[in-house]
């Protein structure tokens, strides 16, 4: 299994270490060890990405598009969740794009 840190969309750490695997906040999924596994799928602070042997965490993951609507909602200083998903991050940029005119 393979999972990221997608923290809470508050006061989020930069990274936190589980197991000896350190996960960077909104980072490449990283491989969850076995006894790690149930923790970290039933933490809500984490998503659990799927990887078909022989293919990258970003061949797979829907998340670089998320990571980089994430980015440009900070960059407007839009309020944003960390947990939102692509549509809602979507819809709030482009409100904003619509109240500025751009």
């Amino acid at each position: 299994m393979r999972a990221r840190f997608i923290g809470n969309g508050r006061d989020d750490p930069a990274s936190v270490t589980l197991g000896g695997v350190t996960f960077a906040l909104h980072g490449a999924p990283m491989a969850v060890s076995a006894e790690w596994e149930r923790r970290v799928a039933g933490n809500g602070h984490f998503e659990v990405v799927a990887v078909e042997p022989g293919a990258s965490a970003e061949d797979v993951s829907p998340n670089n598009e998320k990571a980089a609507l994430l980015a440009q909602a900070e960059a407007l200083g839009l309020d944003v969740d960390g947990r939102w998903g692509v549509k809602r991050l979507r819809a709030a940029l482009e409100a904003a794009h619509g109240e500025d005119g751009a």
